[in-house]
Parts: C-alpha cells; sequence; structure tokens
C-alpha cells in the first residue's frame, strides 16, 4: 500500500482504534497531518505511521510540547456537523461562537439554520470567555469548574468577562472523569489517587476546561503539580488526551463520559458532574443570536443530537444569569 494513499476518517479510525470524533480533533488540532478534498477531510498513510510511532514515545509529530489550536471558520470545522453548517461568505459577518466542545457545534448547526449564519473559533473554555471579552467572539460555550463554589461557569463569567452585558443559557450536563487504560491497570478510583498510585498523566492546554478543572482539584487536595507524574506532558485537546491512553503512551487523563464512549481501549471513572453554558455578548449586533440561543430548548433536534451524543439536555435553553 503507498505511503501517500488517501485515507479517509473511517480508515484512520480503524487503524487507531478510536472513534471518528477522536480523528477529527486530532486533524483540528493539528496532531494528526490532514488535507481537504473538497468538504472531506483526508489523511496519508505515512501521517497516520508517523502519528503512531510518536504517540508510543509520548510525543507529538508536530510538536514536543503542547500544539495550539488555531481559530477555525465554518469552512474549516472538522466535527461531523461541518459540512452541515453553511459556507460563510466575509460579507455575511456570521457570528462567532468560541469553545471547544461538541456541543457548540450542534449550537452553531442548529442557530444558523434558523437563518443567523455562524462560524466557530475553536479555543478552551477559559481562552474563549476571553475571546468573548477582547471582542473576538460573539459567545462562548464553556464549561468551567470553580473549587470555591462547586459551580460551573458563572464565577468565571464574573471575573473574565467584567464590564460586558451577557446571557448565560444552560446546554447540558455530563460526566466527567478520569480516562484510563482498559481494565484500570493502575487500580486508580478517585482524583487523589493520581498522587498516590503513581499514574503516569496526559495533560491538555492550559486555557482548556479539562485543565481548569485538574488544577481546581489539586488545588483543593492542596496537591502541587508536580507531584502528579506527566502533568507537565500536554497535548492540544480532550480528544488527543484520549487517544494517547488507549495507545499506552499514558496511563490516565482528564476526560468526559461522551468522549471515553467514543474511544476504544480506554475505561472511564466518572468523579463529578459538569455543566455546559453559552454565554452570549447582549448588544444590538447580537440580539438575534441572544434570542436564538435561549430558544434553543424549543428544538427537539438540537435536544436529540445532544443526547445521542451522551448528554443531559433537560434544562437546554434555561437561562441561568444576565448581567
Amino acid at each position: 500500500m503507498r505511503e501517500d494513499e488517501a485515507l479517509q476518517v473511517e480508515d484512520v479510525s480503524a487503524l487507531l482504534g478510536v472513534g471518528r470524533n477522536t480523528v477529527y480533533s486530532l486533524a483540528k488540532s493539528g496532531e494528526l497531518a490532514s488535507y481537504r478534498v473538497g468538504r472531506k477531510l483526508r489523511f496519508t498513510r505515512a501521517d497516520v505511521e508517523r502519528y503512531i510511532e510518536a504517540s508510543k514515545t509520548g510525543g507529538s509529530p508536530a510538536s514536543t510540547g503542547s500544539i495550539p489550536v488555531a481559530p477555525a471558520s465554518a469552512a474549516t470545522l472538522f466535527s461531523p456537523y461541518a459540512a452541515a453548517i453553511p459556507e460563510i461568505a466575509p460579507a455575511a459577518d456570521p457570528f462567532v461562537i468560541s469553545g471547544g466542545d461538541i456541543s457548540g457545534d450542534i449550537i452553531a448547526h442548529a442557530i444558523s439554520g434558523k437563518g443567523f449564519p455562524c462560524s466557530r473559533a475553536y479555543l478552551g473554555s477559559y481562552l474563549a470567555l476571553v475571546d468573548l471579552y477582547l471582542g473576538r467572539a460573539d459567545a462562548a460555550v464553556v464549561h468551567l469548574f470553580d473549587r470555591k463554589s462547586g459551580t460551573y461557569n458563572i464565577p468565571y463569567v464574573q471575573r473574565l468577562v467584567p464590564g460586558v452585558p451577557v446571557s448565560v443559557v444552560r446546554v447540558a450536563r455530563r460526566s466527567v472523569g478520569l480516562i484510563v487504560q482498559a481494565g484500570n491497570p493502575k487500580h486508580l478510583h478517585s482524583w487523589g489517587s493520581l498522587l498516590t498510585r503513581d499514574a503516569s498523566l496526559v495533560n491538555v492546554a492550559r486555557g482548556s476546561a479539562m485543565r481548569v478543572l485538574l488544577d481546581e482539584v489539586l488545588c483543593e487536595l492542596e496537591a502541587r503539580p508536580e507531584s502528579v507524574r506527566g502533568y507537565d506532558r500536554e497535548v492540544a485537546s480532550p480528544d488527543a488526551v484520549a487517544a494517547f491512553v488507549a495507545k499506552g503512551a499514558a496511563e490516565a487523563g482528564v476526560g468526559t463520559s461522551n468522549l471515553a464512549q467514543a474511544t476504544l481501549g480506554i475505561d472511564f471513572l466518572p468523579m463529578q458532574n459538569e455543566w455546559i453554558d453559552i454565554v452570549v455578548k447582549k448588544s444590538e449586533r447580537t440580539r438575534s443570536l441572544v434570542r436564538a440561543a435561549k430558544r434553543l430548548g424549543d428544538d427537539p433536534r438540537v435536544r436529540r443530537e445532544l443526547e445521542a451524543l451522551g448528554f443531559d439536555a433537560s434544562r437546554l435553553g434555561s437561562i441561568i444569569y444576565e448581567s
């Protein structure tokens, strides 16, 4: 088989033993080289083999450290919803929804379908709120845990988006916890077991909600980051964390229940529930976007798509904070 043979997402999924969503995420982050034929994502066998070899040593074909996730427009989305989001001409001035979670793709698709074109910027939740504050985004899909209040998102909105009127609308709930190798060979059972079981961790880059969660948990445990083996080894996305654990390049990582369901070769240890919300800036320009976000709960298709991916969408569209 030629090294330059074009492989489809399904082919790469089978070769790596991971779900399709993980392949999309690896391509999106740049950890797995890819190219496009029209709107279809393609890979070469040589690039896939380079990725496999790099993952065995805990490295990355593209970089030895953290790989930044570049903002993406609707034309460059790599999620399964990409093809359904309309191509946006610059003159159309689409709303920009920041945040890396796949629920943001579902929301962008739904709102675009209502006649309000949306593009996507793939950044971690923390950086997505910074984008909102700096005026580079109109909305941010976030899931940030605050240990002091034991709540999600609102404390970060209040700290990171001061003086900006926003509406915070509930999207969904899901479980978060530890991603471990199949069979849990290190016998991890709690956040604290990361400190006592000497499991090698693969971490996600700063700015990601999963990184914030781990840092908040370590603060709660009064533990230093260096007490966790592998804390400084970073990859670009939670999907890449799952892929590293599945391939045996790490023994544990922090991730979500729906990510674990989409990845072969790993087990998931739920630790707590998290809330995903969309934070929308209120302005004359975004009036229609705010209305569309508040009406998400009226769209049964959005609810079905979220639930199909393992989300609890029972509170979809609920307004939980206004400023």
